[in-house]
């Protein structure tokens, strides 16, 4: 996971026939969006919808490539597994996205881990977008309704005409639908481990997801691992820390490393 940004780079197929790159429906964007609580998934930084890009954890060059095949089997990720799909897209930044690109993750402990956490959510990611979607069908009949009473056009009367009229829905139960799609668990430091030794070292932490946690210090961003006995693909040649890294430097000694292969 230490070098897991290398230096890079059922849901409705939409392509433009000029751009290769799939065309996000605002509905998957903001399920997205929501299920990474508003942060850059891959350094855990809060930013705002309008500058949100998903990006492929699997690059999108990927698609119906002969090489999809081996890597679905080598990275665990089912022969169903499509390209673009709740399975593989997360929040990011513009610079994380540019900075991984369209280069393949190292297949390490750290990776599939992450592989694994993305696959979890995206049932969860498609009834929230079912839900999405419901709802903002709803909200443009009411516009368009309110519009036309505006206009003189429709008169209340004519809307509660036209409501007394339908059959009543079956409801499971009075409870209002949540709005806001939760999928944080909660998390505490892991005692002696290198996300514990970060936290002491300075370093704000932002989230921890199971064994992974997102690190910030002012500067810069990076991910440690919140376990006592890390994987050894997450320690540093030069200093032996296991992080934080960002992409492939470890941010306590500075030191380059190549991607783990």
């Amino acid at each position: 996971m230490g070098r897991l940004f290398r230096r890079h780079s059922a849901c409705s197929r939409q392509y433009d026939s000029q751009v290769s790159d799939y065309r996000f429906s605002e509905a998957e964007r903001f399920t997205v969006f929501m299920a990474d609580a508003g942060k850059c998934f891959w350094c855990g930084v809060p930013l705002p919808y309008r500058d949100v890009q998903i990006d492929h954890v699997f690059p999108e060059r990927l698609a119906e490539k002969p090489e999809l095949d081996e890597i679905k089997k080598s990275y665990g990720l089912g022969t169903e597994f499509d390209v673009n799909c709740y399975e593989n897209w997360v929040t990011s930044h513009q610079g994380c996205n540019l900075r991984k690109r369209a280069e393949l993750l190292p297949n390490s402990s750290s990776t599939l881990f992450v592989v694994g956490q993305v696959q979890a959510r995206a049932n969860k990611l498609r009834k929230y977008q079912t839900e999405f979607e419901k709802n903002r069908k709803r909200e443009r009949v009411l516009s368009l309704l309110r519009a036309a009473v505006d206009a003189g056009s429709v008169t209340e009367a004519d809307i509660k005409e036209l409501i007394s009229g339908l059959p009543t829905a079956p409801r499971a139960n009075d409870k209002a639908t949540a709005t806001v799609i939760k999928l944080d668990e909660k998390w505490s430091i892991v005692p002696g481990s290198p996300l514990h030794q970060a936290a002491m070292d300075g370093w704000t932490i932002h989230h921890v997801s199971g064994a992974i946690g997102y690190v910030n210090d002012g500067t810069v961003v990076g991910i440690v691992p919140n376990v006592a006995a890390p994987h050894p693909t997450w320690e540093c040649s030069r200093c032996g820390r296991h992080g934080p890294w960002d992409g492939i430097i470890c941010r306590h000694c500075g030191n380059r490393e190549a991607p783990d292969q």
